[in-house]
């Protein structure tokens, strides 16, 4: 079995600990990924305007093909 260092070569092994080593960074790759997970599109908008028009578009289209919210029994 590989180490991680030679498994990932020695440049994106420095480049993994540099990563971990710098909290700022993480948290705003986590941050960054967490967002594109909850847009439809997988894109974070970068202004407010983009993002209304994202969900009105969003919200449209589902409202075209019928797909509505949880129904409650």
């Amino acid at each position: 079995m590989q180490s991680v260092p030679e498994g990932l070569g020695p440049q994106h092994y420095a480049q993994l600990q540099q990563w971990l080593q710098s909290p700022l960074q993480r948290v705003q790759r986590i941050l960054q990924v967490t967002a594109a997970d909850w847009w439809p599109d997988g894109q974070v908008p970068q202004t407010r305007k983009a993002a209304g028009r994202v969900v009105r578009a969003h919200r449209d289209h589902a409202h075209a093909h019928g797909v509505r919210g949880r129904r409650h029994a």
